[in-house]
């Protein structure tokens, strides 16, 4: 990703990568816990 980012906005451009990780993981634990929440928590542990 960097070698193809202008100049002077490699920074900028590369720092999607690890954003997007960042949220990816906070979005699949408001999954869990929104199934954790409607399911209860009896279902969910089984």
């Amino acid at each position: 990703m960097a070698e193809h980012a202008p100049q002077g906005k490699r920074g900028l451009y590369t720092s999607f990568i690890q954003t997007t990780a960042t949220l990816g993981l906070f979005l699949s634990l408001l999954v869990i816990l929104g199934c954790r929440l409607s399911l209860g928590t009896e279902a969910f542990e089984v």
